[in-house]
């Protein structure tokens, strides 16, 4: 289950990290700067950047066939939606549409979906959970007790 994720960021654009972890406790901001730092420290902007479109084609290219869920909203700060969904099409192309499946919002903030959409959220895990333990079937797992 992938949630707002795989994420794009670009360090050159600082506020978009900054808008997505608004919902962050400070605790949680104060780690992610600190992160931030330490991998500028490390490697310049461009190394940076390109290590971010390897991951990208990484995921888009990986032959790994397993389920997958991709949750995701139109307008999420550090997932672009446009090549979010490009990845998933490729996926889908490549393993089959009940093997990828993709669960949209039109807005929730990075990482915040089951916060903003928590019904339609529980439903699109809980189903894709269960079909994945009923070989594909809808049904939910009935205790035997």
């Amino acid at each position: 289950v992938f949630d707002s994720c795989p994420a794009m960021y670009s360090p050159t654009n600082l506020n978009t990290l900054l808008d997505a972890l608004s919902h962050c406790t400070w605790s949680e901001r104060i780690g992610a700067y600190a992160q931030l730092v330490s991998q500028m420290s490390r490697l310049n902007l461009q190394d940076r950047e390109e290590r971010a479109k390897e991951y990208f084609m990484g995921m888009r290219n990986d032959a790994w066939n397993v389920p997958q869920l991709y949750l995701c909203s139109k307008d999420d700060a550090l997932t672009p939606y446009g090549p979010l969904r490009e990845l998933v099409r490729h996926r889908q192309d490549m393993f089959g549409e009940e093997r990828v499946i993709l669960c949209e919002w039109e807005s929730s903030p990075h990482c915040c979906h089951l916060l903003q959409h928590p019904i339609e959220y529980e439903a699109a895990v809980s189903t894709f959970v269960n079909q994945r333990l009923n070989g594909g079937r809808e049904n939910q797992l009935q205790s035997k007790l």
